[in-house]
């Protein structure tokens, strides 16, 4: 077993360690999978937690992208009829730029 592949901490004994039969066998979250999820990189090698890893990247990176826009959004407040209305161009923005940048990071 790699180094990264076994288990971030120490876990509890199983149920066959503790009847006295069986091999040691790591359960939890392995090292990598913790690496992955702690920097948002997708790559764990589970296709469910790849795929919440991108969902909060993605929201990560929108949010991110969000609070860059607000001062230059503000500039151009008097364009729109509402505030609902800017606030609405502005996420829709964020999340085109957190699309094209994950397409981006992806494509590496």
């Amino acid at each position: 077993m790699k180094n990264l592949d076994r288990p971030v901490s120490k876990t509890g004994l199983t149920e066959e360690e503790e009847n006295g039969i069986g091999n040691r066998f790591y359960s939890g979250i392995t090292k990598r999978e913790q690496a992955c999820i702690t920097l948002l990189i997708p790559e764990s090698g589970d296709v469910e937690l790849d795929d919440l890893i991108r969902k909060s990247r993605r929201q990560k990176l929108a949010g991110e992208a969000m609070a860059g826009l607000m001062d230059s959004y503000w500039d151009l407040v008097d364009q729109y009829d509402t505030g609902k209305e800017l606030v609405k161009c502005q996420c829709e923005t964020a999340i085109e730029y957190a699309n094209e940048l994950i397409k981006q990071l992806e494509s590496e």
